[in-house]
């Protein structure tokens, strides 16, 4: 099958409707994260780098690759094999850095979410009987890229469907987009402990955050963090997943009011004792997001979850395929502005 066939393909219309499901659902997709691809004949479809799947039924999201070549490359050690962009099958937007993991599974339909409560669960041990009897397997915390994707094959084993990501999120792979769309749900279910507190912030921190470059969040679970002092503590230690970090910093800023602006790296998320929660007046689309799905996480771990680490930060900080993720979302977040008026 052609790329252009497979654009024209019935899997690839459902494919589009499911990962504009995913993406407007923040316990599957927050932001620009998370990736879809389906593949014919080594030619594949795969969400393109710094794009929303929520807007994947409005927007071309998509950009080919081979599938193939890219899969040849990763098991050689072919150093190629961690620049997407060299496989692309046409000129357009760069593929999602997480491509390579994509193309070196073999099921015609992969997602990648970063499912809430999966992405919970991730940051805590286990068991290899809760992993059979989900058809899954478990990786260790890898930056994406081809080194993540050599450790996924690493770990895949036959009849597995899917792969728990550690302090990441989950991978399923199938046949259909049906039944893909079905095992992520499957999963969630299964990890998910339940609905999460909600509040409303004091009412009275609107008018105190004035002046700061801050504002209130309103009612949801990361507002709640701040009522909550044994999660509070949680929330507060070093990031617990890429994408935290890359939108929110390196930890949230926790605090007692009045506002005094932290030294040191930006922040995307303040948390007050006992008043709630702010995000930066200029805060993107994608900082929103990932500020409103802290308290959903974070509410949801077991125990003291493992995070990552200070030389994981720095090299995500580092990162330029993150870069480039950002310079898109600064120009999406433009983009709607201007629609806006």
């Amino acid at each position: 099958m052609s790329v252009a066939d497979l654009y024209q393909s019935a899997e690839f219309s459902a494919l589009r409707a499911t990962a504009a499901r995913l993406g407007n659902d923040p316990l599957q997709i927050q932001g620009p994260g998370g990736n879809v691809s389906i593949k014919s004949d080594g030619k594949m479809l795969v969400k393109a780098s710094g794009t929303w799947l929520s807007d994947a039924q409005r927007e071309d999201v998509f950009t080919p690759v081979d599938a193939s070549a890219m899969a040849v490359a990763l098991r050689a050690g072919d150093p190629s094999a961690d620049q997407p962009v060299a496989f692309l099958l046409s000129d357009g937007l760069r593929p999602s850095i997480e491509t390579s993991f994509h193309a070196i599974l073999e099921a015609p339909v992969v997602l990648h979410t970063h499912c809430v409560a999966t992405l919970a669960r991730s940051t805590a041990p286990i068991s290899q009987a809760e992993l059979d009897a989900l058809e899954l397997v478990f990786v260790p915390y890898q930056k994406p890229g081809a080194e993540l994707a050599r450790s996924i094959l690493e770990a895949w084993h036959p009849g597995a469907k899917g792969a728990v990501l550690g302090n990441h999120g989950l991978i399923v792979v199938a046949d259909t987009v049906e039944e893909a769309e079905a095992k992520v749900y499957e999963v969630a279910r299964h990890f998910d402990t339940g609905p999460v507190p909600v509040c409303e912030p004091d009412p009275c921190l609107i008018a105190e955050l004035a002046g700061s470059a801050w504002t209130a969040m309103g009612r949801g679970a990361t507002t709640a963090l701040a009522f909550h002092p044994e999660c509070l503590a949680k929330a507060a230690g070093p990031a617990l997943f890429p994408d935290q970090l890359i939108f929110l910093g390196p930890e949230p800023f926790v605090a007692d009011l009045p506002m005094i602006p932290p030294q040191g790296p930006p922040l995307g998320l303040a948390l007050f004792r006992d008043r709630g929660a702010a995000v930066p007046e200029n805060a993107s689309p994608a900082c929103i997001a990932l500020a409103e799905m802290m308290g959903e996480v974070v509410f949801r771990l077991r125990d003291e979850p493992t995070r990552l680490t200070e030389s994981q930060t720095l090299d995500l900080l580092g990162w330029d395929a993150e870069k480039y993720r950002q310079s898109l979302e600064n120009q999406r977040k433009e983009r709607l502005a201007g629609e806006a008026q």
